[in-house]
């Protein structure tokens, strides 16, 4: 018999009669061995990191057993989503409670009742030969309280991933494995690892104080903290065990190496956001508590012939000019091992699903076939813009198939039907030239967003009504742009309202669209804004959206050990005198450091853009959506921005720019970016 510790609810532990034991550790030792790594020397052995968590679909807080005795079932699981992923391409995540509910009338043993990777877990996956979504009906984790109340015929099998065979093996770490050295048990758990497969680790305490340890040890140490299992597990006596998913190591610091382990006790209160924690790779892999500590097997499963069915790209999107047609076309690709039908058909409507009313300006050829495995067919998409308005409309292409994993596909298509000439001031900005906030530069362009080009024509600036200046626009050919400034102009009364018109009358043809031809700008005396920014020891990535009155770096930055910025002429980091409101800076302390800017509140700005990256800044006070950057050519901006997190080391990415924070942004051509 098999008990699960109820004693703790968050922290259950196995311990297995010695029967039962006997029969784990004998499925151990009969599993086939994993290749064994070359025998190197530590010395030798090459250091590095691997992580194979990117392949592994899970919510830390929901990736919790509670007071269920199930640890080695999501070890397992674990495992198989694993190589499903690896092996597939399907990341998707897989039931627990589909073997915690149907495994005893298979292999006979209870629910939330402990168990083991090469005993009970193959023995139930080897009999059902599949495993199912989380998703499916039923198939949540649902005995985080140990109730076993879920009847297996509740739980839905349709849709599932077949597995044509499944196979624990044990990776040789243990003196009677015909390991001599710790290094050799390294050497084969990281070349199991490195070859794209989860290692299931289980371990054995010798007694309640040493369980209560590593409890205490996952409640109160955070993830960057390494664990010493060899003083936890070592002892003359066994008190219980717990299975754990090893998901990567790093050994690149010689003096901390560490396998990366993930458990199935949620998150800790937020201590584990990620659900991780780390064990010292210099350990005994010999170690006794009775019988040996540690355990290190994986999975050798494969998945069963079906088709899968692939497209690219996942969505289409062109423009096309008034009553012409343009052409776009996407690759269906049979990635299973059993034929693929399908079939291709089109809809306007909101919630696309098949049977939908045709789209009548869609067309695609061919609209169905039959293809065998690895065979690739395209298929040519037809947009017809006759008799359609200017502007942009959306569709839907919906592709069935006969594969049981994803037996629709829908492919978003959005097409921009373009008037053959439409110009349209793009941008229109009021920059200020001093610290008083009392003068500004008007800054403008003008953009052909049709598909034919303009002919020369006149843009005119008005000030509270008054015109103030005409610029002759020569022909633009379509996406060119015509960009100009105006002043300086002394603010009146606080307040000045700007207006830009192109005057397209008996002068541009064909103008497909006067709707857009002009476009207006409220400029009121800027705001005196204050900014703190709390800089943290290491490399800060920042922005200060100000008009200084002494802007130098020395006076903005007085603690800073360096600061840099990008310059993307010369594509190197160069060091700046002056701190700019529209430029971000990495800026490098020792330790937290506060500082505080008082200036003139810089609301908007627009850089001239070369092709390739920029380190920009967002503007005073407001998230700027960054999704649709405003940019003269459109599209010139991808829209997207990275920033650097400094606590995971690493660069997220955003669609969102936020004040006082440095981006990263790319340009594809020389264009016009208005932050406003």
């Amino acid at each position: 018999m098999v008990e699960a510790d109820a004693g703790q609810e968050y922290f259950p532990a196995m311990h297995p009669d010695d029967e039962t034991l006997e029969r784990w550790l004998r499925s151990y030792d009969l599993a086939p061995m994993a290749t064994a790594a070359p025998q190197v020397t530590m010395s030798d052995a090459p250091a590095g990191s691997l992580d194979l968590l990117s392949h592994l679909s899970y919510v830390p807080s929901e990736r919790s057993q509670g007071s269920c005795g199930n640890c080695w079932a999501w070890a397992g699981t674990g495992c198989m989503e694993i190589a499903l992923d690896v092996q597939t391409g399907i990341y998707d995540r897989l039931s627990v409670q589909y073997i915690n509910s149907c495994q005893y009338p298979i292999t006979g043993n209870p629910c939330c009742d402990g168990g083991w990777l090469s005993y009970d877990f193959v023995g139930f996956y080897d009999a059902t030969r599949m495993c199912i979504p989380w998703s499916n009906t039923n198939a949540s984790w649902q005995d985080r309280n140990a109730g076993c109340n879920v009847a297996c015929g509740t739980i839905a099998t349709e849709p599932y991933y077949p597995i044509g065979d499944i196979a624990a093996v044990t990776v040789p770490t243990h003196a009677s494995e015909g390991v001599l050295s710790d290094e050799a048990a390294i050497a084969n758990i990281k070349s199991v690892l490195d070859s794209g497969r989860a290692v299931w680790f289980a371990f054995f305490v010798s007694s309640t104080s040493a369980w209560s340890q590593f409890t205490s040890f996952w409640l109160t140490k955070g993830e960057e903290v390494v664990c010493d299992l060899d003083a936890i597990c070592s002892g003359t006596g066994r008190w219980g065990g717990h299975a754990v998913l090893c998901v990567g190591y790093d050994d690149s610091d010689p003096d901390n190496p560490y396998w990366v382990m993930l458990n199935s006790w949620g998150t800790a209160g937020g201590v584990r956001p990620n659900g991780l924690f780390r064990v010292d790779m210099d350990m005994d892999y010999d170690t006794t508590c009775l019988t040996y500590a540690f355990y290190w097997q994986t999975l050798d499963v494969s998945f069963g012939i079906q088709p899968r069915i692939g497209v690219s790209p996942t969505s289409l999107s062109c423009s096309v000019l008034q009553n012409r047609t343009e052409q776009m076309s996407f690759a269906i690709e049979n990635r299973g091992d059993a034929e693929l039908t399908f079939t291709v058909a089109d809809t306007e409507s909101d919630t696309p699903a098949p049977g939908d009313q045709d789209c009548p300006w869609l067309s695609e050829s061919p609209d169905g076939g039959t293809m065998m495995p690895a065979e690739e067919e395209h298929v040519v998409v037809t947009v017809d813009a006759s008799g359609l308005a200017a502007g942009n409309r959306e569709a839907s292409i919906l592709i069935c198939s006969n594969d049981p994993t994803s037996s629709t596909v829908t492919l978003p298509v959005t097409v921009t039907v373009r008037p053959a000439a439409d110009l349209a001031p793009a941008i229109l900005c009021a920059e200020w030239q001093n610290g008083e906030g009392d003068t500004y530069i008007v800054r403008f362009a003008i953009v052909n967003e049709g598909g034919e080009t303009a002919e020369a024509s006149v843009a005119r600036l008005f000030i509270d009504g008054a015109e103030v200046a005409s610029y002759d626009v020569p022909a633009l050919d379509p996406d060119g742009v015509y960009a100009n400034t105006y002043g300086p102009v002394l603010l009146s009364d606080g307040q000045d309202e700007l207006t830009l018109q192109v005057d397209t009358e008996d002068d541009v043809s064909p103008e497909g669209n006067e709707s857009n031809n002009a476009l207006l700008q409220s400029v009121g005396t800027p705001e005196t804004g204050h900014i703190e920014l709390v800089l943290a020891p290491g490399w800060n990535m920042v922005s200060v959206p100000l008009r200084l009155t002494d802007p130098t770096t020395a006076a903005v930055f007085p603690a800073a050990e360096a600061v840099y910025t990008w310059n993307p002429a010369s594509k190197s980091y160069v060091v700046p005198s002056v701190i700019q409101p529209d430029r971000a800076y990495w800026v490098a302390v020792l330790e937290e450091t506060p500082v505080a800017v008082e200036g003139l509140a810089v609301t908007e700005y627009v850089s001239d853009l070369d092709p390739g990256w920029h380190m920009l800044g967002s503007v005073f006070g407001a998230t700027v959506m960054f999704e649709d950057p405003q940019d003269a050519p459109a599209d010139s901006v991808e829209g997207f921005a990275y920033r650097w997190n400094l606590s995971s080391r690493a660069y997220d990415l955003c669609s969102a720019l936020e004040s006082g924070s440095g981006y990263w942004i790319a340009a594809s051509e020389e264009c016009l970016l208005e932050i406003s």
